[in-house]
């Protein structure tokens, strides 16, 4: 590599969208640490999904938490962040 800069930015709005999903441990109360009870265990209180999106073109950014990160959640943000930016005026997908 020469030492040149390669970019990958789209000027057409919904062209690149970015997507990620974070993994959270979802907290129902506050641990030992805060009450400073040790016999007082908190177990099994699950996981929550961060999905997020962000137009490459826009920087427009949208994130929604869901309690799933396979199958329909994920396959729902993605179609309600495309309609989202259809209503928008900005297009959705490759052109």
């Amino acid at each position: 590599m020469d030492g040149c800069i390669v970019r990958y930015e789209r000027s057409e709005s919904g062209a690149l969208v970015h997507l990620d999903i974070k993994k959270l441990g979802r907290i129902v109360r506050p641990g030992h640490r805060i009450s400073g009870n040790r016999r007082d265990t908190v177990r099994g209180a699950g996981w929550e999904f961060t999905h997020v999106a962000i137009d490459d073109a826009t920087r427009w950014a949208t994130a929604d938490v869901l309690p799933d990160e396979r199958g329909g959640p994920p396959s729902a943000f993605c179609t309600a962040r495309c309609a989202a930016w259809l209503a928008s005026g900005c297009a959705c997908g490759p052109s």
